[in-house]
């Protein structure tokens, strides 16, 4: 059984489809990367593999179970799928640390020296622990880029 499967999913806006029928299986330690030039779906298949849109018609598995079921858990999925977006989403107003150690603790329930550690260690294999203490407009555009990978990469 694939780890998640995306069966024709379509989606328009306004009457311009930006995604047609769609279908792809990833099995659990595949890496996959989703290109094309702009406007052509990608960010939305990642919005609706994430359950932030719903597609016109099609359907998404994880594990097997329908992602836009009603029993389904969307909370739990989210624990353990991770994306980063362009903007990558950084807290301003809270350091490097503190921008990936709030899921960590916030849902995850993960003790705050725990966290911490996990964080650094993210941190020291993109070269950014040096950073740590830093704000978000302190960071080069790539050095943002890192911290939201390590935020995504510690859940």
């Amino acid at each position: 059984m694939a780890l998640l499967k995306l069966k024709e999913i379509s989606k328009e806006y306004s009457g311009k489809k930006v995604l047609d029928t769609v279908s792809l299986k990833i099995q659990s330690g595949d890496m996959k990367v989703v290109m094309g030039p702009s406007g052509c779906g990608k960010t939305t298949l990642l919005r609706c593999l994430l359950r932030l849109e719903e597609p016109d018609y099609g359907n998404i598995y994880f594990h097997g179970k329908n992602i836009y079921d009603k029993e389904f858990t969307i909370l739990e999925f989210r624990k353990k799928v991770g994306c980063v977006f362009q903007n990558y989403a950084l807290y301003r107003h809270l350091n490097v640390m503190d921008n990936i150690t709030l899921a960590l603790c916030k849902v995850f329930g993960m003790p705050g020296q725990l966290a911490r550690e996990k964080a650094l260690h993210e941190l020291q294999k993109l070269d950014m622990a040096s950073h740590s203490a830093k704000y978000p407009s302190q960071l080069s555009g790539g050095q943002q880029q890192r911290v939201a990978l390590a935020r995504t990469m510690v859940t």
